[in-house]
């Protein structure tokens, strides 16, 4: 055997285990959002299910109703942010050499996911804000209580077909 081949085949190796190295990388990270946002998810639906469960006054109903909505919200943008990574792992570093075109679409669907992203983390700090309001007006009992008056009340499809029953019959 050449020194030549040898040398070629100990570079081929190198960048096969540089490239085993980033995939497992790579592997890692994708692991870590998924179990971020399961666990995210898990947290924010056993907070509302022990909200529906224990809650003792309005106050501690407004608290565990806030965090377990949170918790889902945060769950929803880990999963957002994951699939940010992979688009821009796919648009910048192009590991399996993805076809320009099929670049092209995934840096599209990344540019849509941040927008989505942006627009879930509006709602989330509209959503902190109006409750952090919330408890704070029930805490210092500035809370304005409304009677309202029931006009009518939808039974679904159904009732529409009713009425047009009884508007025929009577």
């Amino acid at each position: 055997m050449s020194k030549s081949t040898k040398k070629r085949r100990d570079s081929e190796n190198a960048e096969e285990m540089k490239r085993v190295v980033s995939d497992r990388k790579r592997e890692r990270i994708i692991y870590g959002f998924i179990t971020v946002f399961g666990i995210l998810v898990l947290l924010g639906v056993a907070t509302i299910i022990l909200g529906i469960l224990f809650t003792t006054n309005l106050y501690h109903a407004f608290i565990y109703d806030w965090v377990g909505t949170a918790f889902l919200y945060m769950g929803g943008m880990t999963l957002l942010l994951y699939f940010i990574y992979c688009c821009l792992v796919i648009t910048i570093k192009n590991p399996q050499k993805v076809r320009k075109s099929q670049v092209v679409a995934f840096g599209g669907a990344g540019i849509i996911f941040i927008v989505l992203c942006v627009m879930i983390f509006q709602e989330f700090s509209s959503l902190t804000m109006n409750s952090i309001r919330d408890m704070n007006d029930y805490s210092n009992g500035v809370m304005k209580i409304e009677e309202l008056k029931v006009v009518e009340i939808y039974e679904g499809i159904y009732s529409i077909f009713a009425k047009i029953y009884h508007l025929f019959i009577f």
